[in-house]
């Protein structure tokens, strides 16, 4: 798969070959006429199977069902609620939840270990905090054949967290059915004043101490099997006590005794994840704490960083080796909040494979940042509380992202894009007790706070639009927490600055969309006051406002607007009223072509909803809808644009939404999907040429 940011790349370096040109269609054989109709454009939701996000859960490659293997952890709530129990299951390509309600799972923990023990052909898990104060003692099994937990035994190694195991294949010691034992060593427990240095073997029927001299007590540290030496490997960790600090030391077990086999590497640290990649035979170090996302590889001999561009969830990820596919995959973990992504790691870089969705709400910030090329998502209220996340989506994956400085919570904020600078400006909103008045503008890595000089009161409900022609911000309307506003505001050079002119009625919760192609920033609908809301059009041409028109769609606020470049149109969608004294939400969608709104036809939507965040991809021509209110908080992500199923012919010329031309959309499509096989060929260089040849309409 080629991404973006390697499209955009080819895209700026591309020459073409002598001869050929852009502007007029080679036309060879099988070419599709002229005037073929392009696929019809459709809502559809975008298909997103993933964990949670959590950390301290434990993730192992399970060899019988060929699947990495998830279970527990903490998803980032109030505890003891946020501890998880579910089970789940990665194929390389997809995640799938394995449930089993005649074998309930073992009750929800986080800090667990797990090794999948070969000779039982069973993933033995231990410990673990399930409970304020409480660890577990209990052994566990997981029976890949047919996918179902067994309680084992509860003692043998006292109530721990923290604690590492892994399986030796060869390991046999006294009082234990070898060869092939899970070893477990260190961790911790509540009411200790230090870490535990104790080791034990489980052989499937019971645990047994071997004695001897190990390696200092610890916990937060790991351990794998490198099969190629027959050795576990053990590194880092931390003690309590006294000092705390973090361990930096590198301990290999033999089947016999420990030995401490290096001192230099990797900084100290605890909390990291490690796996051993058995195609290149060296032990996987990933992140850990002191916050850092390095990646390093031990050989046996010497630790060396590898140069790859690493994820950026530093702490309590989980990774294992998939032997089948030659991969290390890591899921999970924690930055500033806990994350739900699925990575890869081939031994040159780490690829993002999947990424769970954010979590539900309603009144998000939304809008497209057209200098990084992807969607920008900041706060919203999920039901209980305003949030304060940041969240991008690149046309594949939602993911999460931190800054230095963050606003404060807020839902029901006006967001725009302003081309001029580049950045995308938030005002306003609602927090948890009043309304707000801060502007603040996301650069792409940064959230910065503009203070100074005049400001609109504050107001929740408003809404803003980008007025290229001026290279001005438009402000419209809000709620000030006793009346609402019909005022209007333009932030161009470095400012606000109200500008007076006769207008809209007072209203909040609108919606606002410039027509580029018409010249005119318009505005449709909001609340009024009561049990009153408005169904008028109006635009704004730099200068004022004029009404447009009235009566259609149907009176609503908490809808959403954005402009559709590539069909020249405000696609509307949603909102909510008060009819006959009842709550309705709407699940229609219009479209205003500069002169008239005209009503969708039937077909695939979102369900009915208000509060949803939409902007429009520019770059992958989509128009993406998130969450959003129908008496709840959702997380769905929908995206309306073309539906590229490629018909029979359009390949052999390149025209893969089959509009009659070869164009952007097609190079976009073609690039993002490289080496997908469609009709038993993958995509590639010869699709790419035809492309070429046949550039223009």
């Amino acid at each position: 798969m080629i991404f973006r940011d390697s499209a955009l790349v080819l895209a700026a370096a591309l020459a073409l070959p002598a001869g050929v040109t852009l502007a007029e269609p080679a036309g060879p054989a099988g070419a599709a006429p002229q005037d073929t109709e392009p696929l019809e454009q459709e809502w559809r939701e975008v298909e997103i199977t993933s964990p949670d996000a959590r950390n301290r859960h434990a993730v192992e490659y399970d060899p019988r069902l060929e699947r990495v293997m998830l279970f527990g952890g903490n998803d980032g709530g109030d505890f003891p609620g946020s501890l998880r129990n579910d089970t789940w299951l990665w194929d390389g390509e997809d995640w799938f939840e394995s449930l089993n309600d005649m074998h309930p799972p073992p009750p929800s923990r986080r800090k667990h270990a797990m090794a999948y023990h070969a000779s039982l052909s069973s993933m033995v898990m231990f410990g673990g905090i399930v409970g304020p104060a409480s660890e577990s003692s209990e052994t566990w099994e997981w029976r890949s054949s047919d996918e179902r937990w067994q309680f084992k035994m509860s003692g043998g190694p006292a109530a721990r967290r923290g604690h590492a195991m892994a399986y030796h294949p060869e390991a046999d010691y006294p009082g234990a059915i070898g060869p092939g034992l899970v070893v477990l060593f260190g961790g911790r427990a509540v009411g200790e004043s230090e870490a535990f240095d104790d080791m034990w073997v489980y052989d499937g029927k019971e645990w047994v101490e071997v004695t001897g001299s190990t390696p200092p007590g610890r916990y937060l540290h790991q351990m794998v099997y490198d099969e190629d030496r027959e050795v576990v490997v053990l590194f880092g960790g931390t003690e309590i006590g006294a000092s705390g600090d973090p361990f930096g030391d590198t301990w290999e077990w033999d089947g016999e005794s420990w030995e401490l086999v290096s001192t230099s590497g990797p900084s100290p640290r605890f909390r990291h994840s490690m796996a051993y990649d058995a195609a290149r035979g060296v032990t996987v170090l990933y992140g850990g704490q002191p916050v850092n996302n390095e990646t390093w590889e031990w050989d046996g001999n010497t630790w060396q960083q590898s140069p790859a561009d690493p994820p950026d969830t530093p702490m309590l990820a989980g990774l294992t080796y998939d032997p089948e596919r030659e991969r290390v995959v890591l899921f999970g973990g924690q930055t500033a909040a806990v994350r739900g992504e699925t990575w890869e790691y081939d031994g040159t870089s780490w690829e993002l494979k999947a990424s769970a969705p954010p979590p539900p709400r309603t009144r998000p910030a939304v809008a497209y940042d057209a200098a990084r090329g992807n969607v920008l998502m900041f706060g919203g209220n999920d039901g209980d509380s305003r949030l304060n996340d940041t969240w991008t989506w690149d046309g594949e994956f939602w993911r999460q992202r931190f800054s230095q400085q963050i606003p404060p919570a807020r839902d029901n904020a006006g967001v725009a894009y302003n081309e001029a600078t580049e950045r995308v400006m938030i005002y306003g909103g609602d927090d948890e007790d009043d309304e707000l008045g801060d502007t603040w503008v996301w650069d792409g890595e940064q959230w910065e706070e503009l203070t100074g000089g005049t400001s609109p009161p504050t107001l929740a409900g408003v809404r803003m639009a980008y007025d290229p022609g001026n290279q001005e911000v438009i402000l419209f309307g809000g709620y000030d927490g006793s009346q609402h506003s019909d005022r209007t505001w333009i932030w161009g050079d470095g400012s606000w600055e109200e500008r007076v002119t006769p207008g809209p009625v007072r209203r909040n919760t609108h919606a606002m969309a410039r027509h580029d192609a018409s010249g005119q920033i318009v505005m449709f609908g909001g609340f009024l006051g009561g049990l009153s809301f408005a169904f008028d059009t109006y635009e704004w041409d730099g200068q004022s406002w004029e009404f447009a028109t009235s009566g259609e769609p149907d009176e609503r606020a908490d809808h959403a607007m954005a402009y559709d470049s590539l069909r020249e149109e405000i696609v509307l969608y949603g909102g909510f009223s008060i009819v006959g004294m009842s709550p309705q939400w709407f699940n229609d969608w219009w479209k205003w072509d500069g002169e008239e709104w005209t009503e969708a036809g039937p077909g695939l939507r979102p369900s009915a909803r208000s509060g949803h965040g939409m902007a429009y991809d520019s770059f992958h021509d989509q128009v993406v809808l998130f969450g959003g209110n129908d008496g709840q908080p959702l997380n769905e992500t929908w995206l309306y644009g073309p539906d590229y199923e490629i018909p029979p012919g359009a390949r052999a010329v390149g025209d893969f939404d089959n509009d009659g031309c070869t164009g952007f959309p097609d190079f976009v499509f073609l690039l993002e999907n490289w080496g997908e096989v469609i009709d038993g060929q993958p995509l590639g260089f010869p699709d790419f040429v035809a492309l070429l040849e046949n550039w223009g309409c």
